[in-house]
């Protein structure tokens, strides 16, 4: 398994279009100048870390590979740009429902907090985690899996929360739900796929494939779009 810094690493990129969102919905003043200190400072965590041993894989043993900081680059240097923009378009308001944003991206973050633990088991979660991307998008059942093991549902969620602070009301409205229910597409996906392939006989195992967290975040961006337009209409 890859080391302690890998690891910090992945946590580390996956929260920091959280923490960019955190700072458009409740600073918006500050955001250019920490949200650009805080690409920084990952960038370069990113560049000593790829000098690191990559580690072993858990299965086979073997030296996995390096990866090369470039794709970070240039993703990076698109945030600093798009941050650069923010700058001067006017300061959006700050949103009253940051407080339902960051519980929602507390509970997407469930999969890939328990895959952190230290000592855990390596669940079929595990799995998906460590399994090429491109042998998984192709298995019906897999995608919301892999979404959820690699932390992609927790960085779509810090998107849209971003992106809503550009928008007119109605449109961030429809882009919050539709959202909402990704994340439950997303949560009865594996229990969909169990029942089909079970043909209806195993009912309790495939409750056991439902993504409570999920839904919970849907839930909770849900509740925060009702909130906004309570507040725009005065309600």
């Amino acid at each position: 398994m890859r080391g302690p810094g890998w690891e910090v690493l992945s946590w580390a990129e996956v929260l920091l279009p959280v923490a960019l969102a955190a700072l458009l919905l409740r600073a918006p003043r500050r955001t250019t100048s920490l949200g650009i200190t805080a690409v920084c400072v990952v960038l370069t965590y990113r560049t000593l870390v790829v000098i690191l041993p990559p580690g072993t894989d858990p299965v086979t043993g073997r030296p996995l590979s390096g990866e090369g900081p470039w794709l970070s680059i240039a993703c990076y240097a698109a945030a600093v740009a798009a941050l650069l923009l923010s700058a001067r378009s006017p300061l959006p308001p700050v949103r009253k429902g940051a407080l339902l944003w960051a519980a929602a991206t507390v509970a997407a973050s469930w999969t890939i907090g328990r895959l952190s633990l230290p000592g855990g088991e390596f669940t079929s979660f595990g799995w998906f985690a460590s399994t090429p991307a491109e042998l998984l998008w192709r298995q019906p059942g897999a995608w919301s899996c892999k979404a959820d093991a690699d932390g992609l549902l927790i960085v779509l969620l810090a998107l849209t929360a971003a992106a809503g602070t550009a928008m007119a009301a109605r449109s961030r409205r429809r882009i919050t739900l539709g959202t909402a229910v990704l994340l439950t597409l997303a949560a009865f996906e594996g229990f969909v796929w169990v029942l089909i392939i079970g043909g209806g006989q195993h009912f309790a195992d495939a409750t056991m494939m439902i993504r409570w967290h999920l839904l919970l975040a849907a839930a909770l961006i849900a509740a925060g779009a009702f909130r906004d337009r309570k507040t725009s209409t005065g309600a």
